[in-house]
């Protein structure tokens, strides 16, 4: 044997490929090792196969198949062979035809068990399924981004979020076409830090679906490495927020406008009680200064020390009544307003109060209804409204714009006030003061109806906290839009009138000259300045007066001398046993007794606490002499 068929044999027994040599009618002449381990035969038998032993001709597409290669001298592909033992297997297959040194021809074939190659396939193509099955399924988005900006994965989620189909959106800039325009910059450079290194990182972005709608996504970005550790891209996986941060919006909303309320609401217990206590000691003064003035000759130099210490008194009672106008239970006049009226009314008013370069302007709402108010509490509102944007045009030229008009307000419009007291839905009119002064930012939006702030150097900071209380007592709301330099809005809501209400109780009758009364009158308050001022302004009326210090003395008091007492003299707020405990008691002793109530408070409020048993009278501290007996005359001579 020479050297070159040494070599030959060396490499034919020796290759890992299945290598069969046969003669022209498909006889094995030869065959390696690998071939004779494939078919399951020994050398000597694989030399004594013939074709029928080694292909499984039962199909006669394999039989047309081997034919057509024996012809044309050339075959390659998948054939069915068989073992020794009988078994079927699948291989890929390659003949080519040459011919011998002696003349003669046959077939040099080789033959490769596909069985491991369709196994890893098999493996391949389950793991592929897996893989599709999960990022298809999860509910998050998951979107493979190249280097280049363009889509090499794009998930079912992803699909419902931006409403692209998954062939639509592969091989697509995805920074041009799904990212609104305000958003590419900070996406393009979140995804440049983890391209260029950085393992992940993990923000928040808008995205825009197809339908123009945008949602919010919390994104997580890690880098896709090549084989030889270069990057391919990035893989994103977004989790849908937008319902979250929906959610979370309207609890912040919701925290804020509790938070807001409690504020209002302690600040108004504190205004109120600091009231009630500062209405206490007015009363002994402007009292005291009222009797003084009653026994004083008209040409005494007294008279104009007392006068100046009543106008004094009056002035701080003017201060409480901002204060209980804040807390929501001022006293209140009401009856049917027209609002275009009572802006027309006060035009000329306007006119004196703001800057001359400030131009007013009016816009009135035709068939406007009436609103339930308090017109005298309005014309306040309207004043420090106006006041306010005359100040905030300043030294330039501007417009302040009175505008009058009816809306229907929804809950979210009513609950998006700076008052929700859960107020109905309905009709409500309006009286708007815009101006295009300097505006305010958010920050001093947030404080404008805090208790003594103000942005005036010299300002008391009572103002707004005053008319928003007045709103709140007419059951109404406030809208403030402002931008720093773009002027500002406010919008004062009121609910239409449905019909006449009663007012309250508590005008001030002509005072009949030489009034005198008879009888005994019962004074119970906790103030001892309170007590004592009313015995005296009582006794000079000719009363005879019993005086108790609290509800429960009071009560007591009125038991002994249920007979006597013509008339009970009663405040509101007193400790142990107010006056709403005090009040039933008596009713308890003796029905048809009559009693006049003191109080800053709004005699509104007190007619829905006292309900149908009503009250004979009502009368605001701090009062005067003439004002406790133009009461009592209308009580007493009904």
């Amino acid at each position: 044997m020479s050297a070159g068929e040494i070599l030959f044999r060396s490499v034919f027994d020796h290759t890992l490929e299945a290598v069969v040599i046969t003669d022209a009618r498909g006889r094995v002449l030869e065959a390696n090792a690998e071939a004779c381990f494939l078919f399951g035969r020994t050398l000597d038998e694989m030399r004594s196969a013939v074709p029928t032993n080694l292909i499984d001709l039962a199909d006669e597409h394999v039989q047309t198949t081997v034919m057509a290669g024996v012809v044309d001298g050339r075959f390659s592909g998948l054939l069915p062979l068989r073992r020794r033992n009988g078994s079927v297997f699948h291989a890929d297959v390659c003949a080519t035809r040459f011919t011998a040194p002696d003349g003669g021809s046959g077939f040099c074939i080789f033959v490769r068990d596909i069985a491991a190659r369709d196994l890893a396939e098999r493996a391949l193509l389950a793991s592929e399924n897996r893989y599709r099955s999960l990022i298809e399924t999860t509910g998050t988005v998951l979107i493979g981004i190249g280097v280049d900006g363009r889509i090499f994965e794009w998930n079912r989620e992803a699909e419902r979020v931006y409403g692209y189909a998954r062939t639509d959106a592969l091989g697509h800039d995805y920074y041009r076409t799904f990212l609104p325009e305000k958003a590419r910059a900070s996406v393009r450079n979140n995804v440049a830090n983890v391209l260029e290194g950085e393992p992940t990182r993990s923000f928040e972005t808008a995205v825009r679906s197809r339908d123009g709608s945008e949602s919010v996504l919390l994104w997580n970005v890690t880098r896709l490495m090549g084989a030889g550790g270069e990057a391919l891209g990035v893989i994103a996986s977004g989790q849908d927020i937008t319902e979250a941060k929906r959610l979370d919006g309207e609890r912040r909303a919701l925290e804020a406008k509790v938070q807001h309320a409690q504020k209002l609401e302690s600040l108004g217990v504190l205004a109120g009680g600091i009231a009630h206590d500062f209405n206490n000691l007015l009363v002994g003064i402007l009292g005291n200064a009222s009797l003084a003035l009653m026994d004083l000759p008209e040409d005494s130099p007294l008279r104009e020390i007392i006068s100046d210490i009543e106008t004094t008194a009056l002035r701080a009672a003017d201060l409480t009544k901002q204060m209980l106008a804040y807390s929501g239970k001022g006293r209140f006049v009401v009856h049917p307003v027209d609002l275009n009226s009572l802006v027309r009314e006060m035009a000329q008013l306007f006119q004196t109060v703001i800057s001359k370069r400030a131009t007013l302007r009016f816009d009135f709402a035709q068939n406007l209804p009436t609103v339930e108010a308090d017109g005298t509490q309005l014309r306040q509102i309207l004043m420090n409204l106006i006041t306010n944007a005359s100040d905030a045009i300043g030294n330039e030229d501007g417009a302040i714009t009175l505008r009058t008009g009816i809306l229907h307000a929804s809950r979210e419009f009513l609950e998006s006030g700076y008052v929700d007291d859960e107020l109905p839905e309905g009709s409500y009119a309006f009286i708007e003061v815009d101006d295009t002064g300097c505006g305010m930012d958010a920050d001093t939006q947030a404080r404008i109806f805090d208790p003594f702030f103000s942005t005036k150097f010299t300002g008391r900071g009572l103002g707004l906290a005053a008319a928003l209380g007045i709103v709140r007592g007419h059951r109404g709301t406030i809208k403030v839009r402002s931008e720093p330099h773009r002027g500002t809005t406010f919008t004062i809501v009121l609910p239409c009138s449905r019909g006449q209400t009663l007012s309250s109780h508590d005008g001030v009758s002509a005072l009949r000259e030489q009034f005198r009364g008879s009888g005994s009158v019962l004074v119970v308050d906790d103030d001892e300045a309170v007590r004592s001022v009313a015995r005296h302004m009582l006794e000079r009326s000719g009363f005879t007066v019993l005086t108790a210090r609290d509800g429960c003395e009071g009560v007591a008091t009125f038991e002994a001398n249920r007979d006597e007492v013509a008339l009970v003299l009663l405040d509101l707020t007193m400790p142990t046993l107010g006056g709403e405990e005090a009040f039933r008691a008596m009713r308890q002793v003796r029905p048809d007794v009559r009693v006049v109530l003191m109080s800053g408070f709004s005699s509104h409020e007190l007619a829905s606490r006292f309900g149908s048993e009503g009250m004979a009278g009502f009368i605001q501290k701090p009062f005067r002499v003439d004002e406790l007996q133009a009461c009592l005359t209308s009580i007493l001579e009904d």
